[in-house]
């Protein structure tokens, strides 16, 4: 439970990072990529979206089974839409 609770918790503060940077610079991190082959900003908002996930699961000493590991793919993804979705209506209305 204590994993859910810190993964939902960075994957709020991840979109808020994502919408932040990009109210405050107009820099889309989320488009960002290398070599326009790896993207770099998607993972890494990734990244601190399901930080929290796994250090919820890490001190409450849980092995990662089928079912959480479903949910931990599941965070990035709802990131990637959120933040999608954030800036599209970001960029819509003003």
């Amino acid at each position: 439970m204590l994993g859910l609770i810190l993964g939902t918790i960075t994957l709020i503060l991840s979109v808020l990072l994502a919408v932040a940077i990009h109210s405050f610079t107009s820099f889309d991190v989320m488009s960002f990529s290398v070599f326009y082959i790896i993207p770099m900003g998607s993972i890494c908002i990734g990244t601190i979206a399901c930080l929290g996930y796994y250090l919820g699961l890490f001190a409450s000493n849980k092995k990662v089974s089928p079912n959480l590991f479903m949910i931990g793919l599941l965070i990035p993804i709802l990131s990637y839409i959120r933040c999608s979705i954030r800036l599209l209506c970001h960029s819509v209305f003003g």
